[in-house]
């Protein structure tokens, strides 16, 4: 939608939700390329996963997955299998009480 011309004032309620519902998507599109990106250079800096801010490793983890699979990024497979190995480990800690 092309915004240049438009009066908000002049215009009705469902183009200004229209409006509003193409700005909402255009920022989620941003965010979401802006998140990527930053993942994507994470990953070209070896970042494992316990240097990636807490709110953010979910999201990073589930990245390394898909980025993980045959044929796709040896960097993100090395730094899946480190993490995978990490929580083995604590879990075999927490298992065993050592």
């Amino acid at each position: 939608m092309n915004i240049r011309n438009l009066n908000i004032k002049d215009a009705s309620s469902d183009a200004l939700r229209a409006l509003a519902q193409d700005i909402d998507v255009e920022l989620q599109e941003r965010d979401l390329a802006e998140r990527k990106h930053i993942m994507d250079d994470a990953i070209t800096h070896h970042l494992y996963v316990g240097e990636v801010e807490e709110q953010y490793r979910e999201e990073y983890i589930g990245y390394l997955e898909e980025m993980a699979g045959p044929g796709e990024s040896p960097a993100a497979q090395e730094i899946l299998a480190e993490w995978r190995s990490q929580q083995d480990i604590i879990q075999s800690h927490k298992t065993t009480g050592a």
